[in-house]
């Protein structure tokens, strides 16, 4: 069983210092597994009016693919600026990169517009020194999601790199395509979604993404749902 702890300290009225703690137990002799308990967050976090900076070891995640290229940890500096559309630019080292086989130089820039019932982006991420691809992979994706009303939503991702085909696979590309049914929020009991996707992730190309439940250079449908059990338990 993993435990996760997400401490946050108030500086002033604009700052906060923010942590993850993540404990493993062996359920079975009620131990700690080899993994123990670590912090795996730890970052400063400034927000003003139309700007926000997070520095140190922080959450990241490209939003204009909704995850998909990247939704992972980071250690740098990430800051977002404007408020209907937004700019983000963020530079530092990646966690993990190419199913954890090395980590990665990071820098990424994106657009994203969200107002009323649509929000739609775009995006630019190098990953640099990766021996596994002998070199540097650029990414550049685009994506949108409409929602109908308070329960019907459809979205499109798409990203694309600059690398050739790998062991007979073909690794430039991923995207998903989504209907989903619902409301579900993770502090929310009782809240649900249902959704139907079809799905092409490489996740040997695109490390940490949201969508986890395709493995390797994979394509195909999925159906799935998210259920709030209790306050942040689903």
């Amino acid at each position: 069983v993993e435990i996760r702890l997400m401490p946050q300290i108030t500086i002033n009225d604009n700052w906060t210092a923010n942590a993850r703690i993540r404990a493993n137990i062996n359920t079975k002799d009620n131990s700690q597994t080899d993994d123990g308990t670590f912090v795996d967050r730890l970052w400063a976090q400034g927000k003003y009016d139309n700007f926000t900076v997070k520095i140190g070891k922080l959450p990241h995640i490209l939003k204009s693919t909704h995850g998909m290229i990247y939704d992972n940890g980071m250690s740098g500096i990430e800051a977002t600026f404007g408020k209907d559309v937004q700019l983000t630019l963020a530079a530092g080292r990646t966690e993990q990169v190419l199913n954890k086989a090395e980590a990665s130089d990071y820098l990424a820039a994106e657009v994203n517009y969200a107002n009323g019932k649509l929000e739609a982006g775009t995006s630019y991420s190098r990953f640099g020194g990766l021996k596994i691809v002998d070199g540097t992979m650029n990414t550049w994706g685009v994506g949108a999601k409409y929602q109908f009303d308070s329960k019907w939503a459809v979205q499109a991702d798409y990203a694309r790199n600059n690398l050739e085909a790998k062991n007979g696979y073909d690794v430039k590309d991923a995207y998903n395509y989504q209907l989903t049914y619902g409301t579900f929020k993770k502090a929310t009991p009782g809240t649900f979604e249902v959704y139907a996707a079809y799905r092409k992730i490489n996740s040997n190309i695109y490390p940490g993404s949201t969508y986890d439940t395709l493995d390797g250079a994979t394509k195909g449908w999925l159906v799935g749902t998210q259920v709030g059990l209790a306050k942040n338990v689903y």
